[in-house]
């Protein structure tokens, strides 16, 4: 189920404008331009969404099992809110992140 959840995400309209995007900002001619266009549209980013695909199976460390697992992407200091998304053990963990 979070397989195709997740293909659906990955082949949905905004992957493929996002990716068209920043293949256009790859083609300016000159890499100032590449570079000032990049750090005005992601100057002020107010979402972080980041998915890892985790083991499959149950992980023991030290023989004790690891009952969950979280991890945080690294934010910017202007990035308002992040979503963290995992699987482990054929389970979906999320985890949330907003400032005040």
């Amino acid at each position: 189920k979070v397989s195709k959840t997740f293909s659906r995400l990955r082949h949905g309209h905004s992957a493929f404008l996002s990716l068209t995007a920043m293949n256009m900002l790859s083609m300016l001619p000159i890499r100032s331009m590449r570079r000032f266009a990049w750090n005005q549209c992601s100057k002020h980013p107010s979402l972080l969404v980041s998915s890892l695909p985790g083991p499959t199976h149950l992980v023991h460390i030290n023989k004790v099992p690891l009952k969950g697992l979280h991890y945080w992407a690294p934010q910017s200091g202007l990035t308002a809110s992040a979503i963290s998304v995992m699987t482990y053990n054929n389970t979906l963990w999320t985890g949330f992140n907003n400032d005040n």
